[in-house]
């Protein structure tokens, strides 16, 4: 249920009963309601919760809900102190209201006893407070607190606090609060005209009267009078007031301020705040946001309505419905035609009568009148009216001014303004200014002025009907006019005019330039250019002074003082000065049509149509047709046709048709006269440049540049430049297709399609297709085909036999000669002679000669020579190459040569000398000597290479056999294919040998000669292979023998792998033997094949020794009979057979052993592996030993048995084949033994034996020192002197000294350690032991170990040191008591079959202990709680 209702405490209760708990009457009776829930009850009304027959118990009685109002069958009455309310239908007892207040017993209303109130109406009450009053008429009214307030005719009237308010002739109107507020009624018959509804909250000295359903919410003096539904929220002194007699809704608001007034007003007025703002007259819901001492005035017929001022300072919108002020300060809005208009902002702004929908966005003093959908964004004087005179305002003006100051649209439509100063629009339509200051569009259409100054638009008068500019546009610039001509633009610029009949005309910027009576034409810029008198579609770009008349399509760029006359239509000048065109007699208006002057000084064009002038001075084209001159100075054309002068000075074409000069000075093109005088043809001729150059008759012949070139009767010839160069014909006989590149004095004499580049007084005479790239006095005569790329005093010519000396080459040099040798070149060098050899080449060098040779090559050098056939061509010799060098031959007569007629074998041919001096290769085939000196390849050797060096030689029949370098270095005869690579002294006889370097090495036969080969020596010196496949890789005199075939030394010094020892391998070191004898120098007798030694010193492998391998050291020896054995390295180690050992096992000793270290030896033994140490041995028939390292240690005939580190440690076996000891181990120690006994253990320590009776299963002994077992199984962890004897099987000895256990199956201990380094004693209880025996511990024992008892009883009282029984047999039960002890209990008794534990005061169990041995002690090394020194 909800809490009961406030004001608070409201409790009815039974008068019997105990009194209510303070708790239950705190926290807004929070605790009494939630007891009222959870009691069971029935709800009847809304009302009070009656609490019924309630007794001591809280917990019991229950509720009944009833209504003290409206509710049948109850009676209220009072006394002065109490209200009791009587339920009479059962004759209850009456209840009781727990806080005394006055009941008026015939209006059923309340008040409290205290502070003088007065209620007199009915069904009222005041909550609290001081001296507040409902008077009569208040019914249902309700009064909370607070002090002095009055109620008077306010049905279901409430006020709640606050002081002195006043609430009188209203229904449901409430005051919240405040200082002398009031909702009082004017006398008014209009149905809406009263108080009901209303609240006023808070504030003082506010007041609501006639204004029904209205909100005031506080502030001060604030007061709505007869405004029904209106809102006033807080500030000072605001008034709403309704329009008198008007009846129905307002619906005003003020939301603050102050001295804001809204009357004589409805429909939803409202001002936000503000100061001294005003709304009056409206119909519609006009808004003022605030700002100070704005109006809105309507005229009560709706004027004004819709309005909106946002802010600002006395800003005033008057009869105009829909307008809107921004803010700023002192705008006016005031007119009924100024319909939905509005003012942004700025001052003094006024939108006038006539022009609804327009705009002022701010500024300073702008005017909008008579123009409807205008817009002026700003600025100031700015002004947008319909005209100066008295006529009816246009309907549609929309104009729009943008800012600026004094400027004006006047009597336009649609027209713009967008800033500067004093810019006017004047009885125009949709025309544009953008800016600048005193520009006029009048009486005109779609025109544009962007900017500028004092720039005209206008018909040429004002007057003219119909006469209008349209679109036309000025874009910037100072006294532009455009006057009676539409479409017309001038850019800008000063005082520019375009004039009558000039339509569509362009002038783009400038000074005083004119366009007069040429429709569509332009002028770009400039000064006081002119196109005039019907020179329509004419251009002028720029420049001054510049005049076109009466050329239509005409186009002057630039310049100055150009002029392009009458006409001359479709012609242009580019630019320049004083340049003109113009027909002949200048008013001839037929020529220099489509003519063109692109620029320079003083240039003409006279009668002269489709031709170019480009530019230069006073350059003439004059009767010609489609010509050109580019350039130049004083340059002339006459009678010219298609023709064309580049520039140059003073270059002249006359008659000539096709011809160009392109520069240079004073060239001639011109016809040539024959002998009878009559012309000859001289059609396209060109001269690139240069000076007094002439072409004369020269057709399709061009001089490119140089001085007094000549060409004459040349038919396409060509002179590139130079000087004095001639290209000469006949008139009979013309050179035709001939060319001088250039050089001085060259001359080419009816020599068709030949060439010379450059160079001096080079001649070709005679022939055809003939070159000389340049170069001094280069000649060729009576050949064809041929090249001369330069040098000097070089000379090509024949014996004047068809075709002989034809297509050669030389390249450069000086006094090389080609005579009588087609198809051969000569490149460079000097003196070089080629004589009857086709084919060849010559590369460079000196006195390098091809005689009677083919397809041979001389790459340059000194003095070398091929030599064929002599006097004539020779194929015998054809196909040899000499790269360079000096003094190298390849010829045919020499040493050991045959005659090439009578044998193919010793044709000399496809052989090669890549340079190097004195080198020579005789009679044989496809040879090469790369370079070096005095190299030989004798004959026979095809096929054969030497690639440098010196001295070095290939004899006869050894082909395809190579020498890369080095000296003096011999392949013999019959070596086929064999290789030395480089070093010196070499020597091979043998097939496929090699050697790749070093010195004095040798390859020589092996025992038989027809079997050797494919021995190989990569480096080193004086190292010998004499066995066929034989490596050696390097080093100093190391010798693979005879027979000891496919054998490798890698390097070293005097290493030998001997005769009979093949597939065996030394990588390195010194003096290491393979298959020798006991000594190093001595070879052995028997075999000793696919052996290796890795390196080291005087490590020898002897014969009869296979398979084996020693890695490195010094010293080591594999003897005979050892297979398959390794010494790994170290020093003076030894693998033997040791064949006198009583047992050989089938003679398969010395077999899979492994050895390192040092003086090390394993003897007779196979599978055995000895690592590391010094003077260790395994011997006499052990097989799988190991030993790993130490010195002085031996294993003899015992199988797979170790020995560790250590010194002087033996393990020692029996031979006897019945009898062999197993696995035994020693690691570390000095002088430790194992003897005739099978999986022992020597931990370490010094002097410990195990040598079991009877050659039995051994024992484990951890250290120590002297320490023996006899006995089997037996352990002594550690300690000295300790003896496990004979028959004491399965015992132990742990810790101490000089014990010596004789029982079997025992175990020793004395002085344990226990973990922390404490020592505890402990007894050995063991044997056979008397039933009921008891064993008192000793003051001394700490742990009792039971081994083999039976039954045994334990006494470990005073002073109770014993921690721990432990039981070895889990038969035995033990018994442990102690009447007096009080130290912990004796737990984790292990094994043990039943344990009795008697007399412990304290039962503390302790954790398990584990002991272990470290050759010295018995260490506890896991915690024992409780456990105490």
């Amino acid at each position: 249920m909800p809490y009961l209702p406030t004001p608070s405490p409201w409790t009815l209760r039974i008068t019997k009963g105990s009194p209510l708990t303070h708790a239950e009457l705190d926290n807004d009776l929070r605790i009494l309601n939630q007891k009222i829930n959870d009691t069971q009850g029935q709800n009847l009304g809304l009302g009070v919760g009656l609490y019924k027959d309630k007794i001591a118990n809280a917990n019991d009685g229950y509720l009944r809900f009833k209504s003290i109002s409206g509710l049948a069958g109850i009676t209220i009455s009072s006394n002065t102190d109490t209200l009791t309310i009587y339920e009479t239908s059962t004759g209850d007892t009456p209840y009781m209201y727990s806080h005394p207040r006055w009941m008026c017993p015939s209006c059923n209303s309340i008040e409290p006893i205290l502070g003088a109130h007065d209620v007199d109406a009915v069904y009222s009450d005041i909550a609290g407070g001081s001296g507040n009053t409902i008077q009569s008429g208040s019914s249902f009214a309700h009064l909370g607190s607070g002090w002095g307030n009055y109620m008077s005719g306010a049905t279901y009237g409430v006020i709640v606090g606050g002081k002195r308010n006043v609430l009188s002739a209203s229904t449901f109107a409430f005051i919240g609060g405040g200082l002398k507020n009031t909702i009082s009624q004017h006398i008014s018959e209009e149905p809406l005209k009263n108080n009901n509804y209303t609240t006023l909250v808070g504030g003082q000295y506010n007041g609501i009267s006639a204004s029904s359903h209205s909100f005031l919410g506080g502030g001060y003096y604030n007061t709505i009078t007869g405004a029904p539904h209106s809102t006033l929220v807080g500030g000072g002194r605001n008034v709403i007031s309704g329009v008198s007699n008007a009846g129905g809704y307002v619906y005003a608001s003020i939301g603050g301020g102050h001295g804001n007034h809204i009357i004589d007003t409805s429909l939803g007025a409202t001002i936000g705040g503000g100061n001294q703002n005003a709304i009056s007259g409206t119909v519609g819901p006009a808004t003022i946001g605030g700002g100070q001492s704005n109006i809105i005035h309507g005229n009560n017929l709706g004027g004004g309505s819709v309005a909106t001022i946002v802010g600002g300072q006395q800003n005033t919108i008057k009869d105009a419905i829909g307008a809107f002020i921004g803010g700023g300060q002192f705008h006016n809005i005031c007119a009924t035609t100024a319909t939905d208009s509005a003012i942004v902002g700025g001052f003094q702004n006024e939108i006038r009568e006539v022009s609804q929908y327009s705009f002022i966005g701010a500024g300073n003093m702008n005017i909008i009148s008579g123009s409807p959908y205008s817009v002026l964004g700003g600025g100031q004087y700015n002004k947008i009216h319909a005209g100066f005179t008295q006529v009816e305002a246009r309907s549609d003006s929309a104009s729009f001014l943008g800012a600026g100051t004094y400027n004006t649209i006047s009597g336009s439509i649609y027209s713009f303004i967008g800033s500067g100063l004093y810019n006017m629009v004047s009885a125009s339509t949709q025309s544009f200014i953008g800016g600048g200051s005193s520009n006029k569009i009048q009486n005109d259409r779609d025109s544009v002025v962007v900017g500028g100054i004092l720039n005209k638009i206008a018909a040429n008068s004002d007057s003219e009907a119909g006469k209008q500019t349209i679109a036309s546009f000025i874009g910037a610039g100072e006294r532009n006019i455009i006057k009676g001509n539409s479409y017309a633009v001038i850019g800008g610029g000063e005082s520019n005019t375009i004039r009558t009949g000039s339509t569509s005309s362009f002038i783009g910027a400038g000074r005083a330039s004119t366009i007069s009576a040429s429709s569509y034409s332009v002028v770009g810029g400039g000064n006081t250019n002119k196109i005039i008198n019907g020179s329509q579609y004419s251009f002028i770009g720029a420049g001054q002074f510049n005049q076109i008349s009466g050329s239509t399509d005409a186009v002057l760029v630039g310049g100055k003082n150009n002029i392009i006359w009458h006409g001359s239509h479709s012609s242009l000048i580019g630019g320049g000065e004083g340049n003109i065109i113009y027909p002949k007699g200048k008013l001839n208006s037929t020529d220099s049509k489509w003519s063109s002057i692109v620029g320079g000084t003083g240039n003409v064009i006279s009668a002269s149509s489709y031709s170019i002038i480009a530019g230069g001075a006073s350059n003439q084209l004059q009767h010609s047709i489609s010509s050109t001159i580019v350039g130049g100075t004083i340059n002339k054309m006459l009678n010219a046709g298609i023709s064309l002068i580049g520039g140059g000075l003073n270059n002249y074409i006359t008659q000539g048709t096709y011809s160009s000069i392109v520069g240079g000075n004073n060239n001639i093109i011109r016809p040539a006269f024959s002998a009878a005088s009559a012309p000859y043809n001289g059609m396209d001729g060109f001269i690139g440049g240069g000076g007094s150059s002439i072409l004369s008759g020269g057709s399709y012949s061009a001089i490119v540049g140089g001085g007094n070139n000549h060409i004459f009767h040349g038919f396409n010839s060509f002179i590139g430049g130079g000087n004095d160069n001639t290209v000469l014909g006949q008139y009979t006989n013309s050179t035709n297709y001939a060319a001088i590149a250039g050089g001085q004095s060259n001359d080419i004499k009816i020599a068709d399609n030949s060439f010379i580049g450059g160079g001096e007084t080079n001649i070709i005479s005679g022939g055809t297709h003939q070159v000389i790239g340049g170069g001094l006095t280069n000649n060729m005569s009576g050949v064809s085909n041929t090249v001369i790329a330069g040098g000097r005093f070089n000379l090509q010519h024949s014996d004047n036999t068809a075709g002989a000396g034809d297509n050669g080459f030389i390249g450069s040099g000086k006094f090389n000669t080609a005579y009588t040798s087609s198809d051969t070149s000569i490149v460079g060098g000097q003196l070089n002679y080629t004589t009857t050899s086709n084919t060849s080449f010559i590369g460079g060098g000196s006195q390098n000669t091809l005689s009677g040779t083919s397809l041979s090559f001389i790459g340059g050098g000194q003095g070398n020579l091929v030599r064929g056939g002599a006097g004539v061509v020779s194929f015998a010799g054809m196909g040899n190459v000499i790269g360079g060098g000096a003094g190298n031959t390849i010829t045919k007569n020499t040493i050991n040569s045959w005659d090439w007629k009578n044998s193919i074998q010793y044709l000399t041919q496809y052989n090669t000398i890549g340079g190097g001096y004195q080198s020579t290769i005789s009679a044989t085939s496809f040879a090469f000597i790369g370079g070096g000196w005095s190299n030989r390849i004798q004959s026979g050797s095809t096929a054969s290479f030497i690639g440098g060096g010196k001295g070095n030689m290939i004899y006869t029949g050894s082909s395809v056999s190579v020498i890369v370098g080095g000296s003096g270095n011999t392949i013999g005869s019959a070596s086929t294919a064999s290789v030395i690579v480089g070093g010196t002294g070499h020597t091979v006889h043998n097939r496929f040998a090699f050697i790749g370097g070093g010195e004095q090495n040798s390859i020589i036969e092996d025992l038989d000669p027809a079997d050797s080969y494919h021995a190989g020596i990569v480096a080193g010196r004086q190292n010998t292979i004499e066995a066929k496949q034989g490596i050696i890789g390097g080093g100093r005199r190391n010798k693979v023998g005879k027979g000891a075939f496919r054998s490798l030394i890698g390097a070293g010094l005097d290493n030998i792998i001997y005769s009979g020892s093949h597939s065996s391998t030394i990588v390195a070191g010194t003096q290491n033997v393979i298959s020798g004898s006991s000594t190093w120098s001595t070879p052995g007798t028997v075999h000793s094949n696919n052996n290796f030694i890795g390196a080291g010193n005087k490590n020898l492998i002897s014969s009869g020794s296979p398979l084996n391998f020693i890695g490195a050291g010094f010293s080591n020896t594999i003897t005979s009979g050892v297979t398959s054995s390794v010494i790994v390295g170290g020093t003076s180690n030894e693998i033997s057979s040791n064949w006198q050992m009583p047992f050989d096992y089938g003679n398969r000793v010395g077999f899979n052993s492994l050895l390192g270290g040092g003086n090390n030896h394993i003897s007779g033994s196979t599978y055995a592996t000895l690592v590391g140490g010094r003077d260790n041995v395994i011997s006499a028939h052990t097989r799988y030993g190991f030993i790993g390292g130490g010195r002085d240690n031996s294993i003899s005939g015992d199988h797979k048995s170790v020995i560790v580190g250590g010194s002087g440690n033996t393990i020692f076996g029996y031979h006897a084949s019945t009898n062999n000891t197993m696995p035994n181990a020693i690691v570390g120690g000095t002088t430790n033994k194992i003897s005739g006994s099978t999986f022992s253990f020597i931990g370490g320590g010094t002097g410990n034996t195990v040598s079991i009776c009877d050659n039995r299963e051994g024992g484990f002994i951890g250290g120590g020192s002297g320490n023996t077992i006899n006995a089997m199984y037996g352990s002594i962890p550690g300690g000295a002197g300790n003896t496990v004897a004979c028959g004491a099987n399965n015992s132990t000895v742990i810790g101490s000294s000089g014990v010596t256990a004789y029982s079997s199956e025992t175990t020793y201990v004395t002085n344990i350690d226990i973990a922390g380094g404490v020592k505890y004693n402990c007894t050995i209880l063991e044997g056979a032991v008397p039933a009921g025996y008891c064993y008192t511990a000793k003051t001394t024992d700490y742990i009792i170990l039971v081994k083999n008892v039976t039954n045994i009883a334990v006494n470990p009282c005073d002073p109770c040191r014993v921690v721990r029984v432990k039981n070895l047999n889990a038969s035995t039960s033990i018994s442990v008591s102690a009447a007096t002890c009080a130290g912990p209990t004796p737990g984790n008794i292990d094994g043990v079959a039943a344990a009795v534990l008697q007399g412990y005061s304290n039962t503390t169990a302790m954790s398990g202990l584990e002991v272990v041995g470290d050759g010295n002690d018995l260490w506890v090394i896991a915690g024992e709680s409780g456990l105490q020194p």
